[in-house]
C-alpha cells in the first residue's frame, strides 16, 4: 500500500494518505501572475464550496463528509469501486424533469463517474466543490436542490429476501 497518492486535478491538489484520509490544496499553477492567482483562488472556492454544500445540505447521505478552512480541506477515504458512466447516468436520469433541467447547465466535469465511490453506503460522491465559471450553474446549486432525490437514488439497494 502507497503511503501517499497525489492526484492533479483541474483547481485542486489531492494527497491520500494510507488509503484513509484525504487532503485537498488550491492547486498552485506554473503560470505567472494573475492566472496563477486565479487558478489559486478556485481552488480555494472549490474547497469553500464542498463544505458549504456538504454542511448545508439537510439530506446528505450521498455526500462524503468534508470539513475545510479554504486552504486545506479534509475527507475520510471513501471505499469502493468506480461507478460506470452508465450508473450515474442511470440514476440522473431518474431525477424529477426540473432538476434534470439544471442539471443541464451544470460542468459535465462535476457529476463525472471518477468523482463517486459505490459502496455499501451505495453511491457516495467525493468531489463536488464548484471548480470554475465555465458552467452558468454551480454544481453545489443542483446538489442543494436535489439533495432529497438524490439521497433517494443514492441510497443502497436493500438485499431481496428469500
Amino acid at each position: 500500500m502507497k503511503t501517499f497518492e497525489i492526484n492533479k486535478g483541474s483547481t485542486r491538489t489531492v494527497v491520500i494518505v494510507l488509503r484513509r484520509f484525504v487532503l485537498k490544496f488550491p492547486r498552485i499553477e506554473k503560470a505567472l501572475g494573475r492566472t496563477r492567482l486565479i487558478s489559486f483562488l478556485w481552488g480555494v472556492i472549490a474547497n469553500l464550496t464542498e463544505f458549504s454544500t456538504f454542511l448545508l445540505s439537510k439530506n446528505r447521505s450521498f455526500l462524503v463528509p468534508v470539513w475545510s478552512i479554504g486552504l486545506v480541506s479534509f475527507q475520510r477515504y471513501e471505499e469502493g469501486e468506480t461507478p460506470t458512466e452508465n450508473e450515474i447516468r442511470d440514476i440522473l436520469n431518474r431525477l424529477p424533469e426540473g432538476q434534470k433541467n439544471i442539471l443541464e447547465f451544470t460542468g459535465s466535469h462535476d457529476l463525472s463517474a471518477r468523482n463517486w465511490k459505490k459502496n455499501a453506503k451505495g453511491y457516495r460522491l467525493f468531489d463536488y466543490g464548484d471548480a470554475s465559471c465555465r458552467s452558468p450553474i454551480p454544481i453545489s446549486y443542483f446538489l442543494f436542490y436535489s439533495d432529497l432525490e438524490l439521497s433517494r437514488l443514492c441510497a443502497p439497494t436493500p438485499p431481496i429476501e428469500k
